[in-house]
């Protein structure tokens, strides 16, 4: 009859096993999560690495060239609610004494700043949440 353990476990894989204490091939559950946690700690950082060398190569080889416009905004004010009114009409107010234009964003269509009169002072409704930042 053939041992099947002999046939698993035979030669130098044999002398190993059979000379480790039977603890020393089992890993508690906090070792465990510990390794897992190490693995994807790794796994994250590689990636995260790799992209911005990816990134980072790729604005070397564009000689880091950015299409800029000349279209240049004199002062530009963003107000996400109707609220900060209060706050921005003064500044408006001396800007546009001073002769100066005025883009005013809000993110409010209730914004008080859409139906005040000045030709210097270019108020636009830009959306609501998430909209207005992506603009």
């Amino acid at each position: 009859m053939i041992n099947i353990q002999m046939l698993v476990f035979s030669g130098p894989l044999q002398n190993l096993l059979s000379r480790l204490p039977c603890f020393a091939l089992y890993i508690d559950p906090g070792t465990g999560s510990m390794l897992f946690t190490i693995l994807l700690a790794v796994i994250g950082t590689s990636y995260y690495s790799l992209r911005m060398l990816f990134l980072k190569l790729r604005f070397r080889l564009s000689s880091g060239k950015v299409e800029v416009s000349g279209d240049m905004l004199d002062f530009v004010i963003f107000s996400d609610d109707k609220r900060y009114w209060s706050v921005f009409k003064p500044i408006c107010t001396e800007m546009a004494r001073r002769g100066r234009k005025v883009h005013y964003f809000t993110a409010d269509t209730e914004d008080p700043v859409l139906s005040y009169e000045n030709e210097l002072v270019d108020a636009a409704f830009i959306g609501a949440g998430d909209k207005a930042y992506a603009r």
